[in-house]
């Protein structure tokens, strides 16, 4: 707030919601400026990505491609989901398999997001100019919600892995079970694992994420309940975190659970944890899709071991000493 009185930002905000022109300049010129007050720029780019203006997409796109930390640069991806422009695209594409894994999720449902994009995503896993592991099982998830054959052809082809019927998912819940009872797992192991994975969006003794759930006090002990609810989220959906698809009017797709609407907008909350605006009038579709939110095949990549010390800690009966 003290930043906020010196520059002005107070009414730099108020200006910039009602789309004032010199608001616009004025809070492009900070957001831009490496020197600026950290929170001041962040403030003002959430509010552009809810008040979208395409004189904006240049200085959100450096921000992307140069800014040092990830917080930044988390806020400019979210920021760009409202606009449609290949700029984005192409710019973001560009410097994906340099970002870090959280902050790649996030790009990553920026770049699914619209049917062009996701394609075009698609086929550069298809040619192998980007490897399938950079995307992650959140972004699959998304692409799943195109009806496109061609995207369904590539999924099928590169991600059928990640996809399981009924039959398999419960031999690998049986498979799983014989390996988390074969031996102990490391609690002390699976707390990194968990805080690189399921602790993006969950929290376990106050550390985590706010997205889904917190497991604190869920039934932890009963392992059959805990690998049903990994490797088949939907089996049992918990209230609020139904899975809502949208379908904007220039093109955009989003999933999330619903964190508020009205008559005048809707607020859906992604799995990369950012809360998406869309005005009423702009969206074309909109329907609870019958599934979690949670993707399957989160396990994907994980080895015996791994899943035995990551089963320990989410088993843990209270929290452990780092």
């Amino acid at each position: 707030m003290r930043a906020m009185a010196q520059y002005g930002g107070g009414s730099v905000v108020l200006e910039l919601r009602r789309g004032e022109v010199k608001a616009l300049e004025e809070a492009l010129r900070v957001i831009a400026d490496p020197k600026s007050d950290k929170l001041m720029r962040l403030q003002y780019i959430e509010i552009i990505g809810q008040v979208p203006n395409a004189r904006a997409i240049p200085v959100l796109l450096g921000i992307v491609k140069s800014e040092p930390g990830d917080d930044l640069r988390r806020a400019a991806l979210a920021a760009l989901k409202p606009y449609n422009d290949e700029r984005i695209y192409n710019s973001v594409l560009a410097v994906f398999s340099e970002m870090s894994g959280g902050l790649r999720k996030i790009a990553g449902t920026l770049l699914a997001g619209r049917s062009d994009w996701a394609f075009e995503l698609l086929r550069l896993v298809d040619n192998g100019d980007l490897a399938a592991s950079l995307i992650s099982a959140e972004v699959v998830s998304l692409l799943r919600s195109y009806k496109d054959i061609q995207v369904k052809q590539l999924l099928a082809k590169h991600f059928a892995g990640s996809e399981m019927d009924s039959v398999r998912m419960e031999k690998e819940i049986q498979r799983l079970a014989k390996v988390v009872n074969a031996k102990p797992g490391s609690p002390y192991e699976g707390k990194k694992l968990y805080i690189t994975s399921c602790g993006a969006c969950h929290r376990l003794f106050n550390e985590g994420g706010m997205i889904g759930p917190d497991l604190t006090v869920y039934q932890r002990d009963d392992l059959d309940t805990m690998l049903l609810s990994i490797i088949n989220p939907s089996a049992e959906i918990r209230e609020g975190y139904e899975n809502f698809l949208v379908k904007t009017n220039d093109g955009r797709v989003a999933t999330g659970f619903l964190v508020e609407h009205n008559s005048y907008s809707v607020v859906l909350r992604g799995l990369d944890g950012q809360d998406m605006n869309f005005d009423r009038k702009g969206i074309r579709e909109m329907k609870a899709q019958g599934v979690s939110l949670m993707p399957s095949g989160l396990l994907t990549g994980y080895n015996d071991g791994q899943i035995r010390d990551l089963l320990a800690y989410l088993r843990s009966s209270q929290p452990l000493n780092n």
